[in-house]
């Protein structure tokens, strides 16, 4: 999300759509976590939009274990 967004100072609990993001924004999220083996969709960042809700997805649950 920081490099997504251009904002070092995000924090786990911030909110991606608070802090600047939007949906062509969300589909680059998406890219760069694909690039690291997570598979999200437009509709997860939407209904979870914090890296800690993010984080307790099964699909990115599965690829950290």
């Amino acid at each position: 999300m920081k490099d997504v967004l251009n904002n070092q100072n995000m924090g786990i609990k911030d909110d991606f759509f608070l802090k600047g993001g939007y949906s062509i924004k969300s589909i680059q999220l998406i890219q760069k976590l694909r690039e690291e083996g997570i598979e999200l969709r437009v509709n997860d960042i939407l209904n979870f939009s914090t890296a800690e809700e993010l984080a307790m997805l099964p699909s990115v649950v599965s690829v950290m274990n």
